[in-house]
């Protein structure tokens, strides 16, 4: 027969493993950055308030440039360094309330919440920088660099259509030649407006 204070303890080690997988399942197990499933969920988050309190919100979206050549040439152990050795570049630029997931692969997704463009793309700037400033040195002559699309949302827009903004924007700026950040083109008038 089980005593009230086993139970107890029984009642609390669960707890605790729920919160560990929990916690395994909203973390990227590499980077500990949040997941994509959690992201997902802010945004829909920062939506609804956005359009509750017709505020803004910009979204990045961060690749790290031939990231396919590092795995290749270096092996998928120096990948795996250059991922956390990058996101914790991102990390030193963005602000506290800034939400940072790793969204796919060597891809990340960062939500600015009440940044509009010109912000947004200033805080993506800094954030190519930095990833180029602080060196990576497990591989030697290894220069990080980062393509980086910014969006931003307008109320009562889809996420979806946010998420294909910025995908597109990314795509823009791989296509001009990789290391530099582009915003959508029906948002340039949000940086002339400024």
């Amino acid at each position: 027969m089980v005593t009230v204070a086993e139970a107890r303890f029984l009642i609390l080690v669960i707890a605790l493993l729920a919160l560990k997988i929990r916690i395994l399942a909203d973390r990227d197990s590499l980077t500990g950055l949040w997941t994509r499933r959690i992201m997902h969920q802010q945004l829909i988050n920062h939506a609804r308030s956005s359009d509750r309190h017709q505020s803004v919100f910009s979204v990045l979206l961060i690749d790290l440039d031939y990231f396919k050549n590092i795995n290749d040439k270096f092996g998928h152990q120096i990948g795996d360094q250059a991922l956390v050795h990058a996101s914790q570049c991102f990390k030193q630029v963005l602000r506290p309330e800034d939400w940072l997931a790793r969204y796919g692969g060597e891809e990340f997704l960062v939500l600015l919440p009440d940044t509009d463009t010109a912000n947004a793309r200033m805080i993506a700037e800094r954030i190519r920088q930095q990833l180029v400033k602080q060196p990576f040195t497990p591989a030697a002559g290894l220069l990080l660099t980062a393509s980086i699309g910014v969006a931003t949302y307008h109320n009562g827009e889809d996420i979806e259509q946010l998420i294909a903004k910025v995908d597109s924007a990314l795509y823009q700026a791989k296509a001009q030649g990789r290391n530099q950040v582009c915003i959508t083109e029906n948002q340039s008038s949000d940086l002339s407006a400024s």
